[in-house]
């Protein structure tokens, strides 16, 4: 991954221990589906709905800027303890719609599993 880049993903680990089979199932996906929005959106800024174009490019445009920064790269890196990853515009906004296409049996599943795990 891109946080761990020594480390292998879940994937990589899964078929070193199961001859080469990649992971499956339901299971599998709810896993991804929960975990993957977590990890795109760790760190989120977000404008209100209906922001005026110009202060989104603002924004965006202020970001790049500072993700170009070595001295913020430098100090984000000695506080979280990893360099940052930086998404943005397009890939941002793609990331965060993803969130809302679980699908429904996958949904449902993930909401019986966590009802199951606190009665």
């Amino acid at each position: 991954s891109k946080a761990l880049p020594n480390l292998p993903t879940f994937e990589e680990f899964y078929a070193t221990v199961h001859d080469g089979k990649n992971p499956s199932g339901i299971m599998y996906e709810a896993l991804r589906a929960e975990a993957d929005p977590q990890l795109a959106m760790f760190r989120t800024a977000l404008m209100p709905p209906k922001s005026p174009d110009e202060a989104v490019a603002v924004m965006r445009s202020a970001f790049i800027e500072l993700w170009q920064d070595p001295q913020f790269i430098r100090d984000y890196s000695n506080v979280v303890k990893t360099e940052p990853i930086l998404v943005a515009g397009a890939e941002g906004q793609q990331l965060l719609a993803a969130v809302g296409t679980i699908r429904p049996e996958i949904r449902a599943f993930i909401t019986d599993y966590s009802n199951r795990l606190v009665q």
